[in-house]
C-alpha cells in the first residue's frame, strides 16, 4: 500500500492540515508506520501508533532508522484492549476496506473517540459513504459454479453456499453497471455512535443484460477538502471494487426492478455483511419475482476453503 501515491498522498494531506504542532495523535491499525510518521513530521509532540500483526516491528524499525523514536511510539496489539497514559489531539486511521467499513473502522472510532480522544479533538477520515450498483461480472460466477459440479470425482455440498455467500474483491467498469449507483450509508466518523447500519434501495435497470452480483465501493472525506474513493471510473488506488454476489445470474431487461437491503453485522472485533432482496421481472404480461435471496459474509468461505479450492485448479 505504501505504493499507492493517490492513497498516500491524500492522507499526507489530511494530515499535514489536521495536526497541529506540539498534538499528541493516535494512529490506529498503524501497519508500516506511515500515517504515524507523517503526523510526526506535521509537528506532532507524540505519536501513539497501534497495531495488532507483526508488522509493527517491522514500523518500529523503520521508525528508528528515521531518527522518529523519541516522537512514535508503537504498541503491538487491538485498540479496544490498550490504554494510553495520555489523551490525543488527533486520530487517526486507514483501516478502510473496499466497502469502507469492512475492517470494522466505525467500532474502531466509536471506542477510541470514548477512551482517548480529547473533546473538540479531530478524527482522520472525518466522514464515510457507501455505495453500490447491479452489475455483470461472470468471472465471479464463474469461482461460485466451481463448486456446483464434481471435483474429481467427489461432490462437496456445502461449497457452493460457502461461495455464494462470499465477497470478492474486482475491478468494475462503468459499462459492466445495469443502474445509477445508489448512496446506502452516509456516516459522520466524529459522531456515530452505531455500527449496524442498514439501508434498502430498489434500482431501476437501464439496459438488457446478466446481473452477477452488486459492486459495493467508498467515499471518503479525510479532512476539509481532502477526498478519496474507489468508484469505478476513479483513478486506480490499491482498493478495487467488492463484489456481493447473487446466489445464481439473472436476466434483465429495461425497466425490472432490483430491491437490495445491505446491512452490517458487527461482531467482537470482526464486521459481516449481509445482502437480500430480490429481482422483480416488470417486462412481461405478468409482474413477476424471478429470483429471491438473502445473503451473508457469515456464512462465507472459511479462509481455509478457498486454499482447497486454488490448490484443486
Amino acid at each position: 500500500m505504501l505504493s499507492d501515491r493517490i492513497r498516500t498522498s491524500a492522507f499526507r494531506k489530511a494530515i499535514e492540515a489536521v495536526v497541529r504542532p506540539g498534538q499528541v495523535v493516535l494512529d490506529l491499525g498503524s501497519g508500516s508506520g506511515i500515517m504515524a510518521f507523517f503526523a510526526a513530521k506535521a509537528g506532532a509532540r507524540k505519536v501513539y501508533a497501534i497495531e495488532q500483526t507483526n508488522l509493527v516491528d517491522f514500523a518500529q524499525n523503520a521508525c528508528t532508522s528515521n531518527g522518529l523514536s523519541e516522537k512514535v511510539s508503537f504498541i503491538k496489539g487491538h485498540s479496544s484492549d490498550i490504554s494510553l497514559p495520555e489523551k490525543v489531539d488527533v486520530v487517526i486511521s486507514e483501516t478502510i476496506g473496499s466497502i469502507g467499513f469492512d475492517e470494522n473502522i466505525i467500532r474502531n472510532f466509536i471506542d477510541a473517540r470514548g477512551r482517548f480522544l480529547k473533546t473538540g479533538g479531530s478524527i482522520i477520515p472525518a466522514r464515510m459513504r457507501v455505495f453500490c450498483a447491479p452489475v455483470s461480472v461472470p468471472c465471479v460466477h464463474a469461482r461460485i459454479g466451481f463448486w456446483k459440479r464434481k471435483v474429481w470425482g467427489f461432490d462437496f455440498p456445502l461449497g457452493h453456499e460457502y461461495a455464494a455467500n462470499t465477497i470478492y474483491p474486482a475491478r468494475i467498469r462503468q459499462s459492466q453497471m445495469f443502474a445509477r449507483p445508489r448512496c446506502f450509508f452516509t456516516v459522520d466518523l466524529g459522531t456515530a455512535q452505531d455500527d449496524c447500519l442498514e439501508s434498502g434501495f430498489s434500482f431501476s435497470i437501464e439496459r438488457p443484460g446478466i446481473v452477477h452480483g452488486f459492486a459495493g465501493w467508498f467515499s471518503a472525506t479525510l479532512s476539509k477538502g481532502v477526498d478519496i474513493t474507489n468508484a469505478p471510473g476513479a483513478r486506480i488506488t490499491h482498493w478495487s471494487q467488492n463484489i456481493l454476489p447473487l446466489p445464481k445470474p439473472v436476466v434483465v431487461r429495461k425497466g425490472d426492478r432490483i430491491h437490495l437491503t445491505l446491512q452490517t453485522i458487527p461482531l467482537e472485533k470482526s464486521l459481516f455483511w449481509n445482502w437480500k432482496g430480490a429481482v422483480r421481472r416488470e417486462w412481461a404480461e405478468k409482474k413477476e419475482r424471478v429470483l429471491e435471496f438473502d445473503l451473508s459474509t457469515f456464512r462465507g468461505y472459511p479462509q481455509q476453503l478457498a486454499v482447497v479450492r486454488q490448490s484443486s485448479i
